[in-house]
C-alpha cells in the first residue's frame, strides 16, 4: 500500500468518526432541549 493510499484511508476514517460525532453531540443537544431522557 502506498503512502498516499494509507492516508486516504485515515483521512477517511477521520471523516466517518466526525460524521458520527456530530450526529451523537446533535442527538444529545435535541435531548436535552426536549427535557426527555426516558
Amino acid at each position: 500500500m502506498s503512502p498516499q493510499e494509507k492516508r486516504m484511508r485515515m483521512l477517511r476514517q477521520v471523516v466517518i468518526f466526525g460524521i458520527a460525532l456530530a450526529a451523537f453531540l446533535g442527538f444529545a443537544a435535541y435531548r436535552l432541549e426536549t427535557g426527555n431522557f426516558g
